[in-house]
């Protein structure tokens, strides 16, 4: 799996959003004050500090890493990184206006009175969040982790790992190499899995994550762990067992009282990570507009066509097997799954990976006149990709896809990979991607899929974002194959 190290800012974005908050409040509730008791100033001067301390305010959580381990902070920590925060953000602002020389404006006091304001609403406003995630703990976002040990380690491991204070993972379950314990459990964590089903279980998209800590004594399962590295989960040794297993990405971290080696297939910068989801909001709200707009067009044409929902909803395989909704515009009759299995032989894909016809009946509007095949409206649709919009307005607005990423599988699909294509979604799925805009209507070769997605978990930057984005309009006005 592609993921965020560095800094690590951007992984809570949420305290982002509770800072910020804060600090406009706090800033509005002086300025309520200041006008109640009849001071005069000026008003373009207030609204351009409240944007100058929002934009410091994001600076410093970048430059001096506000959030790194928030969730593993106490009360003490936890108000001196808020002191440092306020210090740092006021420090900004006075070399600012300095430089400019615009503070006439505003008063000072007023100023220094919002950051004390600020100071006790972001500190009461973060321990109540993290409070509220630590009682979530077993929400789904959080990264799932599988232990893989030897049966020595595991009364160990329950001290020092299971009762960490770190919420950034969920034990999922436990695999033990050297003996056949499941159905058993340590301190409620199921033994899922022993040395023969290791690999089935990691399949099925039961985890995100692998934790390696076999006993010294013990034979390291090299073949074992190069196996997972190649599906594409997040890797950890612990430092003593380290071996070379490939990928683009080590780091050294601590979980519990160990530390370990983290190997994954691309680190990816964290300040690009909260661009892209920026992008997929400003995407997604765009794509509400666009879904509301096409159903007005699509809705009457359905109804004299092909009575029935508007939208198509499907189960669909995401990140490290994550099943979701995926949702479209339905663009076929309702018994187009039935039929699918009739039209297999004429599937240009082998092997029954994906699914690709060169004119495909089940698509409203589409028939045979005089033995050649003709397109309707529907076909239309899908030829401009505009049957996906609501992907964009529903899943990618939630969360389940990005904009840009590797095209989830349906179930059928999912279940005939082989190991390493586990690979391809080690990301986050997306609506378009580097094979779609690398000719999808030419590549019928499932492994030359594979090889493009992993190429772009592995060379993954917001730019090449940009250049998908761009790629793609080019795509559908073009007309070059369909998305």
């Amino acid at each position: 799996m592609y993921r965020s190290r560095g800094k690590g800012v951007f992984k809570h974005f949420d305290f982002i959003i509770i800072d910020a908050a804060c600090m406009q409040l706090a800033f509005a509730l002086v300025w309520l004050v200041l006008s109640v008791l009849g001071s005069r100033f000026v008003a373009s001067s207030y609204l351009s500090t409240a944007f100058l301390l929002l934009v410091f305010q994001l600076v410093v959580a970048l430059l001096f890493s506000s959030f790194k381990n928030v969730l593993k902070r106490g009360y003490y920590k936890e108000f001196i990184s808020v002191v440092q925060e306020c210090i740092l953000v006021a420090l900004c602002y006075m070399a600012y206006t300095s430089f400019a020389k615009t503070a006439e404006g505003y008063s000072r006091v007023a100023f220094f009175t919002t950051l004390l304001i600020y100071l006790a609403l972001t500190y009461g406003g973060r321990l109540i969040w993290k409070q509220h995630l630590q009682r979530h703990i077993d929400n789904t976002d959080n990264q799932r982790l599988l232990v893989i040990a030897t049966e020595d380690m595991l009364e160990r491991m329950a001290e020092e790992l299971i009762y960490t204070k770190n919420r950034m993972f969920r034990i999922v379950g436990i695999a033990v190499l050297d003996s056949d314990l499941r159905g058993r459990q340590y301190d409620g964590i199921p033994v899922v899995a022993c040395s023969t089903d290791v690999l089935a279980y990691l399949h099925n998209g039961n985890a995100d994550e692998v934790l390696i800590n076999v006993s010294p004594s013990a034979v390291y399962p090299s073949e074992l762990v190069q196996k997972i590295a190649e599906m594409g989960f997040v890797v950890h040794e612990r430092i003593g067992l380290v071996r070379d297993i490939g990928g683009n990405g080590h780091s050294v971290e601590k979980m519990g009282s160990y530390f370990v080696v983290t190997t994954s297939i691309r680190n990816a910068n964290p300040v690009g990570i909260f661009f892209k989801r920026v992008l997929d909001i400003i995407g997604g709200l765009a794509g509400c507009v666009v879904t509301a707009l096409l159903y007005i067009v699509i809705k009457p044409i359905m109804m004299r066509e092909s009575p029935g929902p508007v939208f198509f909803t499907q189960e669909r395989v995401g990140r490290n097997g994550r099943k979701f909704k995926m949702y479209k515009f339905r663009t076929m009759y309702l018994d187009a799954e039935e039929r699918k299995a009739e039209l297999m032989a004429a599937n240009r894909v082998e092997g029954g990976m994906m699914f690709k016809l060169d004119f495909d009946p089940r698509i409203i509007g589409n028939k045979m006149v005089d033995g050649k095949p003709q397109e309707g409206f529907f076909a239309k649709l899908r030829k401009y990709s505009l049957d996906e919009v609501p992907q964009v307005a529903v899943n990618v607005l939630r969360g389940d896809m990005s904009l840009v990423g590797t095209r989830p599988p349906t179930l059928d699909e999912w279940a005939k990979y082989d190991l390493h294509h586990h690979a391809r979604l080690a990301a986050k799925p997306g609506v378009t991607g580097l094979w779609q805009v690398s000719g999808r209507s030419e590549i019928t070769d499932f492994e030359e899929v594979v090889r493009l997605d992993t190429q772009y978990i592995r060379e993954w930057t917001f730019g090449l974002d940009i250049k998908i984005l761009l790629k793609t309009v080019l795509v559908v006005i073009t007309r070059k194959g369909a998305m």
